[in-house]
């Protein structure tokens, strides 16, 4: 039997579940505003991985609880419970403390939604909420034990810590058939790969002073603005893609802050973040390497100009995220499935390389994909960020399809 025949043999089979996502839309958007207007910066998913929590426990699972990093874990007992698919949905968003989301609807059927980290991940909170209520209310039972999971971390500074933790144990990694994350809202997007990344803050620090009195002592600020000027007249390969960004400019003791303190000083610190990234681990390195020499420069060209204290200049360069590129091959079971569930449901998918929480699993040989969560997501990771939740409905049918195809109909 084909693929395409056993994908359309498993529709008919989970008919009553796939007509119950489109019964529960209009509560798919509530949970997902509700969910949103959650605040849950990187670190602080506490309250947001509660109420998702809450969520859940009216379905039928055998246990919901939080482990030592913060990662909401439900577990969907299977038949024979010896292997497991995980399911994931990152908590955390990107943007910080200060933001408090206010989901904004409209479109003619209020299917557009405005708010700070609405697609990023409450969408695709909303969507593991959806395929788990489908399979509970269904009577779906599968071979293989379902772990959806709420992770924390997964932005930035995070490091895929969640998802690093939950499957540190050895033990549990082998149990582990096949990683779905649920993540971004491109509908025609599908992760088999995540790029090698590299964070650096680097901070520079000297004597400062008054910019009349002490004018000729370097400047942190100068120096910073010296290596920023070399980072972005670098050339960078197209293939393997290699990217790179300075995001943050801030003062060198307190990254929050901003860098100096008044017009007419010198500052003593400043600081910088960096984000360098690649397909191969390999052109990370040479990224890596001109990187540095960047601020060997920079130090050097700043020292050079200066009448007075050159070498109180210094940098400190702190690695402040390491991620491995990981990788799924493209005949590969996991994908083959996830194309075929999507492709049943009218959405063709591309294979694309991106950091998610699937990079780990990756890495640990686990097979793993990240599937888009429904509806087109525009301006993520921005306060203008919004989501078109149309067609957002056939993507949840086809997580479903996808999810039940790799746990096994019991």
């Amino acid at each position: 039997m084909s693929d395409a025949h056993a994908g359309g043999c498993l529709v008919e089979a989970l008919r009553p579940a796939l007509s119950f996502v489109e019964t529960r839309r209009a509560k798919t958007t509530a949970q997902q505003i509700a969910i949103c207007e959650i605040p849950a910066p990187t670190f602080h998913e506490e309250h947001r991985a509660r109420f998702v929590g809450k969520l859940l426990r009216p379905m039928s699972l055998s246990s919901i609880s939080t482990d030592g990093v913060g990662n909401l874990v439900a577990v969907r007992r299977g038949a024979e419970g010896r292997r497991c698919i995980v399911v994931a949905a990152h908590l955390d968003t990107v943007f910080g403390s200060g933001v408090a989301p206010q989901v904004v609807q409209s479109g003619r059927r209020g299917q557009v939604l405005k708010a700070p980290g609405i697609a990023d991940n409450a969408g695709g909170l909303a969507t593991m909420l959806a395929v788990a209520d489908a399979l509970d209310h269904a009577r779906i039972r599968t071979r293989h034990d379902v772990l959806f999971v709420g992770s924390v971390c997964e932005e930035a500074l995070g490091n895929l810590r969640g998802v690093r933790h939950l499957l540190r144990q050895a033990s549990f990694r082998r149990r582990v058939a096949g990683f779905i994350a649920l993540d971004g809202a491109n509908p025609k997007k599908l992760v088999t790969s995540g790029p090698a990344i590299r964070r650096y803050r680097v901070t520079f620090r000297a004597r400062g002073g008054h910019s009349w009195g002490r004018f000729g002592t370097p400047s942190p600020i100068h120096c910073a603005g010296r290596l920023i000027a070399r980072l972005a007249s670098m050339r960078v390969p197209d293939r393997p893609r290699t990217t790179f960004n300075v995001g943050i400019v801030s003062d060198g003791d307190e990254p929050a802050g901003r860098a100096g303190v008044i017009v007419t000083a010198v500052p003593a610190s400043a600081a910088i973040e960096v984000d360098l990234r690649s397909e191969t681990a390999r052109s990370l390195d040479r990224l890596d390497r001109a990187f540095r020499s960047a601020i060997e420069r920079a130090l050097k060209e700043e020292r050079h100009f200066a009448t007075r204290d050159a070498e109180s200049l210094r940098a400190r360069v702190e690695c402040i995220g390491d991620r491995p590129a990981g990788r799924t091959r493209r005949n590969a079971p996991i994908v083959r499935a996830a194309l075929e569930s999507y492709a049943q449901f009218g959405l063709p998918l591309d294979c694309i390389c991106a950091s998610t929480d699937a990079t780990f699993p990756m890495v640990a040989g686990i097979p793993a994909v990240t599937i888009p969560q429904g509806g087109r997501g525009h301006n993520t990771h921005t306060l203008d960020e919004r989501i078109d939740l149309t067609g957002r409905e056939r993507a949840i049918k086809a997580a479903l399809l996808l999810v039940v195809r790799l746990a096994g109909l019991a």
